[in-house]
């Protein structure tokens, strides 16, 4: 490493410009980067039981494209209700995207004798019809306990998205459509209806995971922060140690947007899990530079410090970081597949750019400002405890070294013993 370090202090201007180009190529990146609004990618995998799914969908249409209304009224089968029933049907079948929509409306009986009349009568109906209507109903066998509830006070309407494997963005503006004309016929009173199905609901998970997204990485950063600011109590000092991991997270989002990678419900944690893992190098690499800086190596001297004395141990730990997210890398389903190399890939750019960042700014005027300055104050008490942690282990090195090794094989028989379980039911009768 000693070689590497002197590299490194001789080539501090090309390295320089090298992490500023790099970073903006990674905003550039990061501008192209979408997240994944089409959620049957999650399943995709190359086995039987997916290549036969895919063929049911294609001979049947997916499962994923029906919005269901909820409509519910004291007595369903009177007047006002079924007119605003039917008003509802009308309504949402003008919906530019909606290939078709099924209600109790749709239904027509045949009777011998007779010509084939609706299942509902005509608003002007009298009395007895709705009651006949109603009896009707809950006979049929595709509509009483199917579509209508068994006291004949709910009944669903469904609505069918036209397309397949749908976006959401696609899915979007229907959903806010049918929003809105729930919300009219409830403001008429005559019934409750209420938004609900496969299409709303993903809506709704994305959105809140965009929302959630920001808000996960905006703490994640003050977190950092806060953590840096108790550890070192400096600003020159968590403004680097900061930066760095940040840096690190901006180039792996980068990353991903250029080579077409979008985000998603699994990889959505990746820029949180990017940032811890470069935070604990950045830490490293400070308490080193701070034990230099008060042993009176200049700025430039501690960083190479820094560098002959952390970057080894930091890239072993880097390494066996990312082979344990690439190894995911074989899992049967590309979703995970995609985030093990993601998360390993993450791991590897977080390292470089602390491995290069926390050094180069360390040797900056920033790096006058890391420390206290020797004999003002006293070691704040968790540096004194981190010292006494640190003595008693290197001091029984072989006894921890032996205990960390039976945990180690103890812990990977019961890994081997592990078995997955994981299963999705839909659909399936309310007994099970």
């Amino acid at each position: 490493m000693e070689r590497f370090a002197d590299w490194f202090s001789e080539h501090r201007k090309p390295l320089a410009v090298a992490v500023v180009v790099v970073t903006a190529v990674a905003g550039f990146g990061f501008s192209r980067l979408r997240f994944d609004d089409r959620p049957r990618g999650i399943f995709k995998s190359n086995d039987e039981a997916h290549a036969l799914l895919e063929e049911v969908f294609a001979d049947f249409g997916s499962d994923d494209n029906d919005c269901i209304l909820v409509v519910e009224a004291d007595d369903l089968f009177a007047p006002k209700p079924i007119a605003a029933l039917r008003e509802l049907v009308a309504e949402a079948r003008r919906i530019d995207g909606v290939q078709h929509v099924r209600s109790m409306d749709d239904a027509v009986l045949f009777e011998p004798a007779k010509l084939p009349r609706s299942l509902l009568p005509a608003r002007d109906a009298s009395a007895q019809a709705f009651a006949r209507a109603r009896s009707d109903a809950l006979d049929h066998p595709l509509i009483g306990g199917q579509i209508l509830s068994e006291d004949g006070q709910m009944t669903l309407v469904i609505v069918r998205l036209a397309g397949d494997s749908l976006g959401v963005n696609e899915i979007r503006p229907i959903v806010t459509q049918l929003r809105q004309i729930n919300a009219r016929i409830n403001d008429s009173g005559a019934v409750h209806a209420r938004l609900t199905g496969i299409p709303p609901a993903r809506v709704e998970i994305y959105e809140m995971l965009q929302r959630e997204q920001i808000k996960f990485g905006l703490s994640g950063a003050l977190l950092g922060i806060l953590v840096a600011y108790l550890l070192f109590r400096r600003a020159a000092a968590v403004l680097i140690v900061v930066a760095a991991p940040l840096t690190g997270t901006l180039w792996t989002l980068g990353a991903l947007g250029l080579v077409g990678e979008k985000l998603n419900v699994i990889n959505s944690v990746l820029p949180t899990l990017v940032l811890v893992i470069g935070f604990t190098d950045a830490v490293h690499l400070m308490y080193d530079l701070r034990r230099s800086r008060r042993n009176r190596l200049t700025p430039q001297d501690a960083a190479r410090s820094a560098i002959r004395h952390l970057v080894l141990a930091c890239a072993l730990t880097s390494i066996t970081t990312a082979i344990g997210f690439g190894s995911l890398g074989v899992g049967r389903l590309e979703i995970i597949r995609h985030f093990g190399l993601a998360c390993a890939a993450g791991t590897v750019l977080s390292f470089l750019a602390v491995i290069t960042i926390v050094p180069l700014l360390a040797g900056t005027r920033l790096g006058r400002r890391i420390h206290v300055p020797h004999g003002r104050r006293s070691p704040a008490r968790h540096i004194v405890l981190l010292d006494a942690i640190a003595t008693s282990v290197t001091r029984r090195a072989a006894w921890f070294a032996v205990i960390g090794t039976i945990l180690t094989l103890t812990l990977g028989v019961s890994v081997l013993r592990l078995k997955p379980d994981n299963s999705l039911k839909e659909a399936m009768p309310t007994s099970n």
